[in-house]
Formats: C-alpha cells, sequence, structure tokens
C-alpha cells in the first residue's frame, strides 16, 4: 500500500498497484447505507457464498495524521481505496465498496427519501 508503487489502468476509475492490488477513488459516508446493511456485510454475504470463506481485512495507520488505510482480500484478489479515511471502520467499509464496485455487485444505498404527493385539498 505504498503511494510510490507503480500502477495500470485497469478500466475507468480502476487501477492495479504493483502489488496486484485493485484500487479505485472510493470514500464511505455511512449516511448513504442503512444501520443494517453496509458494504462491509454485503461482502461478507458474497465472500462466504462465492468463496466459503469471510473477506479478509489488513489496515494500516498513517502517523502523521492518524488516516487509516484498509486492504480486503476476497478470494485472491485484494481491493482498496487509494483514499486514506478518518477511522479504522471508514477504511475497511470503503475498501468493501471498493470490491463490491468491481465485482460488479450492487451497493446497498438507502432507498431515496420518498416524495410528497399532490394531494388534492
Amino acid at each position: 500500500m505504498t503511494s510510490s508503487a507503480k500502477r495500470r489502468r485497469a478500466g475507468p476509475d480502476v487501477e492495479v498497484t504493483e502489488e496486484g492490488v485493485t484500487e479505485m477513488l472510493v470514500t464511505y459516508d455511512r449516511r448513504e447505507f442503512p444501520v443494517d446493511k453496509t458494504p462491509k456485510t454485503s461482502l461478507y454475504v458474497y465472500s462466504r457464498r462465492h468463496h466459503g470463506s469471510a473477506p479478509r481485512y489488513k489496515t494500516v495507520e498513517r502517523s502523521r495524521d492518524r488516516q487509516f488505510k484498509s486492504v480486503v482480500t476476497v478470494g485472491d484478489r485484494t481491493y482498496s481505496s487509494s483514499l486514506w479515511a478518518k477511522s479504522k471502520r471508514n477504511a475497511e467499509q470503503s475498501a468493501a465498496t471498493v470490491a463490491l464496485l468491481v465485482l460488479g455487485k450492487e451497493l446497498p444505498y438507502k432507498a431515496p427519501p420518498q416524495t410528497p404527493t399532490n394531494t388534492p385539498r
């Protein structure tokens, strides 16, 4: 997870580092997801069904500003956000989001708020 690692393009907004980590510019915002259905939980379900094991997370802390970056391994592939996060939890959620996007899985976003319909008075 070094910033000096060589990268190659793997598609729009997706890069693969020299170490084989698939990265995207993704940040996790908890307000966009229901409490009980986050990217981590969705990735866990996918990984258990398709690979028979839970995803494995490895998180590092950048000491100068206490920012975090996670790499998640699903099967034999690894995924990460290329952005640093303010917490370990958000870094893991961002890595899970990248994995779901690259795997072509739907993200568990909250339903958009319902707008009131025009009703006659």
